[in-house]
């Protein structure tokens, strides 16, 4: 507490850690502690690191950087910032396969870019987006089920409210359906056989989709 210049006591928040970091008769003593406290913690971290399932993917783009990012947040038991981490890996995600593809079409063979249908791709909303890439099947209806659920927790945790919410389930929550998703994925296009990855036979037969990215 301090007092303002109307003589009443205010709340400050006040962090030197800084200070005492840059100051070398200091800093050797915060070294120790922090390499105490650290040491103390890895056998809990790796026990974080085991609730998670492995990753299987080839989506591979910027956002697998922000996927690790997450791991070490959820090791370190920074559970808002794994949440708010997913949400920015999913988004990532979503842009990049948005990305790749420019030009779209119709059964009947007509084509046009995104731009002209659906304008600058900064300007499309996460959830148009879902849907776009729902509708020309580079997403399925599970993918879009939990990458919507992502988003969900994603804002409810960088916009919290009153809601009282258990931190550790959510973030959780979040590295489960983003893996899952990202599983699902590889499952349906790939398979490992005797060590290797291999791209799965399609079956012949397929119904057309209304249109093609």
């Amino acid at each position: 507490m301090t007092k303002n210049s109307d003589n009443r006591l205010v709340k400050v928040f006040i962090d030197l850690e800084s200070n005492m970091a840059r100051n070398k008769f200091l800093r050797p003593q915060m070294e120790e502690e922090l390499k105490s406290e650290i040491n103390a913690e890895i056998p809990d971290m790796v026990s974080r690191l085991a609730e998670l399932e492995p990753i299987f993917t080839a989506d591979v783009g910027d956002f697998t950087s922000i996927i690790r990012e997450a791991t070490k947040a959820y090791m370190y038991k920074h559970w808002r910032s794994v949440v708010v981490l997913i949400g920015v890996t999913s988004e990532a995600f979503i842009d990049d396969l948005y990305s790749r593809h420019d030009k779209l079409g119709s059964a009947s063979g007509y084509y046009a870019t995104k731009k002209e249908l659906f304008g600058e791709d900064d300007r499309v909303s996460y959830k148009r987006k879902l849907a776009i890439l729902r509708f020309f099947g580079l997403l399925t209806k599970s993918n879009c089920t939990k990458l919507s659920r992502i988003k969900k927790l994603r804002d409810a945790h960088a916009h919290p409210r009153k809601e009282e919410r258990d931190e550790h389930k959510d973030a959780k929550e979040a590295m489960r359906l983003f893996r899952a998703c990202l599983k699902e994925r590889f499952n349906a296009e790939y398979a490992i056989e005797e060590g290797r990855v291999v791209r799965r036979q399609k079956p012949n037969g397929n119904k057309q989709r209304k249109g093609h990215m």
